[in-house]
């Protein structure tokens, strides 16, 4: 298990990213997967999120199987167990992980039992006894950085980031290039109001919902339903099935709160 530091990785690559249970930080994963499948293609997706953020998973066109990290089922560890296994005798061992959560003991855990080739974010030491050493990469870095809302933090990494939005930082540690803003969001050079999540302060369009945020991002709300329509190979065909009304309202208020 090696630091990513852009090396080639085979043809049709086996990837695999960390989120976390907030749906605005599955939000601004977007851009990220879709990036991933437009360097890497042909390459196989694997998406560990939760049971709140699960509808749009299943749902979301770059995303090829999924599994619900923070999820509470009482066969968790077996689940999981499985379903990795499964996946590596489907798509081969994991090529490239990249962890989104720096803060998450989690994730820190899980993704360094896939046993990636490589990976970009956090991770354990293979004995799980300490943190990955991010080493002098300054890409890998700066999920560690303490202040991302400063002109101080943009500064540190010139050349690296054009802003502090959350979605362009989890593209630069995959390197991964593409467009990273939703039409309307502020550019480079403003300041987006800051929500505290993953241990740090991270930067989300302001008054931007869910589902705006995924209609940015290139995909089809589905009507009464406000989940992103796609075709995910998972669950490719299945119909969507509205929320009740309270669950929309507390989605879209989890939303506007960034989780």
């Amino acid at each position: 298990m090696q630091r990513f530091a852009n090396q080639p990785l085979r043809e049709h690559p086996h990837l695999a990213v960390f989120s976390s249970s907030k749906v605005g930080n599955f939000v601004v994963t977007i851009p990220l997967l879709r990036g991933l499948k437009e360097k890497y293609p042909g390459c196989v997706l694997d998406f560990f999120g939760s049971e709140i953020t699960r509808d749009f998973e299943l749902h979301c066109p770059y995303i090829d199987f999924s599994f619900p990290l923070y999820s509470r089922r009482p066969d968790y560890l077996e689940a999981l167990t499985a379903a990795v296994r499964e996946r590596v005798t489907q798509a081969g061992p994991y090529d490239l992980a990249i962890n989104c959560d720096e803060f998450s003991e989690l994730n820190l855990v899980a993704v360094t039992a896939l046993r990636p080739q490589y990976i970009a974010g956090a991770g354990l030491t293979l004995d799980f006894r300490r943190k990955l050493d991010p080493g002098s990469d300054p890409v890998q870095r700066m999920l560690q950085d303490d202040d991302w809302n400063g002109l101080e933090f943009l500064q540190r990494y010139k050349g690296i980031l054009t802003s502090n939005y959350i979605a362009e930082i989890f593209c630069r540690l995959a390197y991964v290039e593409t467009d990273f803003f939703p039409p309307g969001a502020a550019q480079p050079g403003s300041r987006f109001s800051g929500a505290r999540g993953l241990g740090a302060h991270h930067h989300y369009p302001p008054r931007q919902d869910v589902a705006s945020g995924v209609l940015a991002a290139g995909h089809r709300v589905v009507p009464g339903t406000g989940m992103a329509g796609g075709a995910n190979r998972q669950r490719a065909g299945a119909a969507a099935i509205p929320l009740p009304r309270r669950q929309q309202r507390r989605r879209t208020a989890g939303a506007n709160g960034n989780g």
